[in-house]
């Protein structure tokens, strides 16, 4: 996927998807997204951050803007290879 940039106001993320057999991970270089996954994994990501996750034999996950805005007038780039 490469770096991405949602400016402000993007009603971006990604919706609850399938992966299997492969990892992801997302580097959050600025902004903030919420994780959640169907092990009942979940957090957030902010500036800095990295998150891994393994797919094994299959898993749904989403990324998706805080429900909640930080009023932060910058955008969001993630930066999220994959590995498979």
């Amino acid at each position: 996927m490469g770096e991405v940039e949602y400016s402000p106001g993007e009603p971006k993320g990604t919706p609850w998807h399938p992966h299997r057999g492969f990892e992801t991970v997302t580097y959050m270089v600025d902004g903030v997204m919420e994780h959640r996954d169907s092990n009942g994994g979940g957090g957030v990501i902010t500036n800095g951050d990295t998150q891994w996750m393994t797919a094994g034999s299959g898993m749904l996950h989403i990324e998706t803007p805080p429900a909640v805005p930080s009023w932060s007038f910058s955008p969001v780039t993630i930066a999220a290879p994959w590995s498979g």
